[in-house]
């Protein structure tokens, strides 16, 4: 049996499987209701579900989850061969109230907590709604509860005692070799709960090799199966049915090694005849227990494992979050040994040559890692569909939610970070967004109301945008409100600036207090998550059209390649995708508007200039166009020209975040990213061109 720390390993796999079952049983449940029909295929797919969410909670002794997916397991089951004729909604409806549950004991188990018992109402809502089916059916014959070849041992005492193999009276001897799928992705697991199965019904049983998540071990398995000696009083075709009935098992071989004769019968025996018979026993045993290592750990030649079968491993993400940050080490170790001052002046050829090969490889081994943490963002967009269909029934509305661009990746710990934000821009939009079907009505709109969820990406970073076509923000109810809570600060508004209130903490225009909104808190905690992974979120609306908030974050926390500008003794970093062209500008296309704003002519085009020395107040910086550099950026469409005093080069550049006792100087809104090192060791801030653009 397997140690705490290999069971603490087990542990993790079963939630990384349970995690991904029960996303795909929702995201079948919610297909299945909204074409009110549950296809055969996905009968099947469900049972396959609980099956497996069965037999491995039964692994982990977490006998409630078990016995709660079996309960479903029996009523797909027989919705499977029966072919009864079931209410859509309301099947869905109790299955998603089990999935509720199981995922939440997921949880419990994932954070290090006791999982809670399963709550008796729950269990017997279910069983009743499993014999009402039943019932409603009953003029069909009925089907047996469980084929015999899986009852136990103990049901099976009124059986003649010969039916064990062999003609044995009593019990015999066996050895199994179990075969898994090629492609089973948690073996180790899968073979301790073969070995868990047979407890059930078997005795003495030793099994070759010993469990546990090393390659050796399960190259070993996959080569040559998991090889179990035991005592059962079962038939060889009962023990092979109840091994092959587990979940990525292939194919199971049983061998008779011996009758177990009754004690009484054993004490007949001369002496020499039962020594012998124990030293042919304990043979068969030890031909399974005595194997040296070497067998397993080396497998070579034709019978080596496909590397095929290793093409997705499963790696830990601190793993990778360490990974990430001894690259960034390299990348400005590197920077450091490229730069060191005591190297300038001199002709190097040799080691120009070097370090160029040296970055090379560094980009190379950069794009490499940072490609590995880029996922989808469908796994939380599917998540979305839930919360509208629940929320559409309990607030009495219809409502589409429409998915573009769920393929388009980022960086795992940006996606960890927006599942929470993106929850509350869903539920603002179902509650407060999204008008009642008679309303729609009154106002000409298609009863049915439609939210749409997107995503896109431009060049460095992702655009997320949820928008709805309901009734839109008022502003006037918005400033009334901002003024009573004392958040409203100047008259003189713009329209963004207005809408942007309600991401202020405390700010709800929610009249009434409901179950999901009122409290005023949430729309802040977006904006706090979306800041928390160096994204920006920004509202627009139009009273009687609808709403879009916009969520604009990095591709990657990580590593970014950007432009090193001089203004006075400071050194700021711009990002290179943000960049369209650098200008040496002269003083005749300098010239300044109505306003007093400071523009430049570009092939015919007027842009206003932004002194980066004016915006972070430095003294000593460069002042006379003619002598500095204007960067032309670009951002959702839009030109920002910086003026500095010159380009120092273009560099990759690891991105730290600023500290959080920075926030409460609004550092992020003065149109500071974040923070890196340079070669020489100093400290240079990165510029948010999205925020100095929206200034």
């Amino acid at each position: 049996m397997p140690d705490n720390k290999q069971m603490d390993s087990y542990i993790e796999m079963f939630i990384f499987e349970a995690n991904q079952l029960t996303e795909q049983l929702e995201s079948i449940l919610l297909e299945s209701e909204e074409n009110q029909n549950i296809s055969e295929d996905n009968i099947n797919e469900i049972f396959r579900i609980m099956h497996t969410i069965k037999g491995s909670a039964a692994m982990m002794s977490l006998s409630d989850i078990s016995n709660i997916a079996h309960t479903l397991e029996d009523l797909f089951s027989f919705i499977r061969e029966k072919k009864p004729v079931i209410d859509v909604s309301d099947t869905c409806d109790k299955v998603f109230k089990v999935l509720d549950y199981i995922r939440y004991q997921i949880e419990l188990l994932a954070n290090g907590k006791e999982v809670q018992k399963l709550d008796e109402a729950l269990a017997q809502t279910i069983r009743a709604y499993v014999e009402q089916i039943k019932s409603n059916n009953s003029a069909k014959p009925a089907a047996k509860a469980k084929p015999a070849k899986k009852e136990k041992p103990a049901e099976k005492a009124a059986e003649p005692e010969t039916a064990a193999a062999g003609g044995c009276a009593k019990s015999a001897q066996y050895k199994a070799t179990v075969f898994f799928d090629d492609f089973c992705s948690l073996l180790s697991a899968r073979a301790f709960m073969v070995i868990n199965r047979l407890g059930e019904y078997c005795q003495n049983i030793t099994h070759f090799p010993e469990l546990n998540n090393s390659d050796n071990t399960i190259g070993y398995i996959m080569q040559n199966g998991l090889e179990i000696s035991f005592e059962s009083s079962l038939s060889p075709e009962e023990i092979k049915d109840i091994i092959e009935d587990i979940t990525d098992v292939k194919t199971a071989v049983v061998q008779t090694l011996g009758c177990i004769e009754k004690k009484e019968e054993a004490e007949e025996e001369l002496p020499e005849e039962k020594a012998q018979a124990q030293a042919a026993s304990a043979e068969g045993v030890e031909m399974v227990e005595a194997r040296p290592a070497a067998e397993y750990r080396e497998p070579s030649g034709d019978k080596a494992r496909p590397n095929v079968k290793q093409n997705i491993i499963s790696v830990n993400i601190n793993k990778l979050d360490k990974l990430i940050n001894i690259v960034g080490e390299i990348v400005i170790s590197e920077s450091m040994v490229i730069n060191n001052p005591d190297l300038e002046g001199m002709s190097l050829e040799n080691f120009s040559k070097s370090a160029m090969q040296l970055r090379k490889l560094t980009d190379e081994l950069q794009d490499l890692v940072l490609s590995v943490r880029m996922i989808p963002v469908e796994m939380i967009f599917s998540k979305m569909h839930r919360i509208v269909r629940d929320m559409g029934k309990k607030l009495d509305k219809e409502v589409n939610l429409e998915i573009i661009g769920e393929d388009t990746e980022v960086d795992k710990n940006v996606l960890d970070n927006l599942s929470d934000p993106l929850m509350h821009l869903i539920r603002n939009s179902m509650d407060h967004g999204i008008e009642p079907r008679e309303e729609r009505i009154r106002n000409g709109k298609n009863p049915v109301g439609r939210i749409k969820l997107e995503a896109k990406n431009t060049g460095g970073e992702v655009i997320i945008t949820v928008s709805d076509d309901g009734k839109g923000l008022d502003k006037q109810k918005i400033l009334d409100k901002a003024r009573d809570k004392g958040l409203l600060k100047g008259d003189n508004l713009t329209d963004q600036e207005i809408f942007n209130l309600i991401l202020l903490p405390g700010f709800s225009t929610k009249e009434k207090v409901t179950e999901f909104s009122g409290r005023g808190v949430g729309m802040d905690v977006v904006k706090q998550n979306v800041e928390k992974v160096g994204g920006t979120i920004f509202v627009d609306s139009e009273q009687g059209k609808g709403t879009t908030m916009t969520i604009r974050l990095p591709l990657t926390l990580a590593i970014i390649d950007g432009m090193m500008v001089k203004v006075g003794d400071n050194v700021y970093i711009i990002p290179t995708q943000s960049i369209s062209q650098c200008i040496k500008p002269s003083q005749g296309s300098i010239f300044s508007d109505t306003q007093g704003r400071d523009m430049i002519i570009v092939r015919g085009s007027c842009y206003a200039i932004t002194k980066l020395q004016e915006l972070f107040n430095i003294e000593g910086a460069v002042t006379d166009y003619s002598k500095g550099v204007i960067i032309m950026t670009e951002y959702n469409g839009r030109t920002v020209c910086l003026f500095a005093d010159k380009l120092m080069g273009q560099q990759p550049v690891v991105v730290k975040s600023l500290p959080e006792y920075l926030n409460k100087f609004n550092s992020k809104e003065t149109g500071i990213g974040g923070c890196t090192i340079l070669g020489d060791g100093s400290i240079s801030l990165i510029l948010d061109i999205a925020e100095i653009a929206n200034k």
